[in-house]
């Protein structure tokens, strides 16, 4: 008789071949593989992902089902046809350039999950690994206590490697997802800060101070931005996050606090636009592709106008709501 698996790690990879390596070799020495389903799916690659991960399946003997999407469809798309079909109870989300640390990371937990039906995420310290320096740095020193958070006002920011979710995705809330992103243009539901604070919706948040994974934060698209595109984007998905979020939990204060990130950043990236603003050359090399994508229906005549017109129209929702900005 086959034991049931409880967990799944969810891996999307795109042309990922550098980091395959690490990441194949630190799930293999994770002490729960026999609970444990690997589900990766492939988004398309170009590259040798394909090739490596059916290599490292048999060399480390992972239990990865291996899904080619036919067509490139994205993050959030390849993890919203995944949630679809998930059977197990818990998952978890390991990025194709990260790595874990702690062997104990899935059983610690589960264990704890299993234990208490109150919690709807486990989440472990981790590293922001530079991978241009090799720099490591902790989210939390060893001496912060492992503690419970009852909502995002209280909770840190925790990268998805370090987080465990309880399954609390069901049909009707994944549809709700697709229309939102479709109605409103945004992949703002694919990140950690979507899956932190929806999961507050459905119970407490533990966190044990245990290494137990390292966050490549340099890389990719989000590495690759400036702070103000950063700043900016933030901005942005923050407040459509707070807009998913008070429809689906209409009486949770968790959604007050998103407001309020949203003041934080739209005042940051206010201050920064106008710093920038005396040099506009500044625009014209800094707003790469994937900013200009993420603010789309704002565009204007040019870069500078895209950013400002992003502005000026969360200041005014932000002012509609009665919360000046000064």
């Amino acid at each position: 008789m086959v034991d049931k698996k409880l967990v799944t790690v969810i891996s999307a990879v795109y042309n990922k071949e550098k980091y395959l390596q690490e990441w194949a070799e630190s799930l293999s020495r994770q002490t729960f593989l026999d609970k444990t389903e690997i589900l990766v799916i492939d988004d398309g690659s170009t590259d040798d992902s394909i090739k490596l991960i059916k290599k490292f399946t048999k060399k480390y003997k992972l239990p990865i089902k291996l899904v080619q999407n036919e067509k490139n469809l994205g993050q959030l798309n390849s993890l919203l046809k995944t949630f679809r079909t998930l059977e197990t109870k818990y998952w978890t989300i390991l990025d194709a350039d990260d790595y874990y640390i702690s062997p104990k990371k899935l059983e610690n937990a589960v264990t704890f999950l299993e234990s208490h039906d109150d919690y709807s995420v486990y989440a472990m310290n981790y590293y922001f690994y530079y991978e241009k320096t090799k720099e490591k740095r902790p989210l939390a020193p060893p001496l912060v206590p492992s503690a419970t958070f009852n909502n995002m006002r209280e909770a840190p920011f925790f990268q998805t490697s370090a987080t465990t979710f309880r399954n609390c995705f069901t049909k009707k809330f994944i549809d709700a997802i697709e229309k939102f992103s479709a109605e409103n243009e945004t992949d703002v539901c694919e990140g950690d800060s979507f899956r932190n604070a929806i999961a507050f919706g459905f119970g407490k948040m533990y966190f044990e101070n245990v290494m137990g994974s390292a966050y490549r934060c340099d890389i990719g698209g989000w590495g690759s931005l400036s702070e103000l595109e950063q700043d900016i984007s933030n901005m942005k998905g923050h407040w459509e996050l707070f807009e998913f979020y008070r429809a689906q939990f209409k009486d949770d204060d968790n959604a007050k606090y998103m407001l309020g990130l949203t003041i934080n950043f739209y005042m940051k990236s206010l201050v920064a636009v106008a710093n920038m603003m005396r040099d506009l050359s500044f625009y014209k090399f800094e707003c790469k592709p994937s900013f200009i994508k993420n603010v789309k229906k704002f565009q204007g005549a040019s870069d500078a106008e895209t950013m400002m017109n992003c502005l000026l129209h969360y200041g005014r929702i932000l002012k509609d709501f009665g919360i000046m900005v000064k």
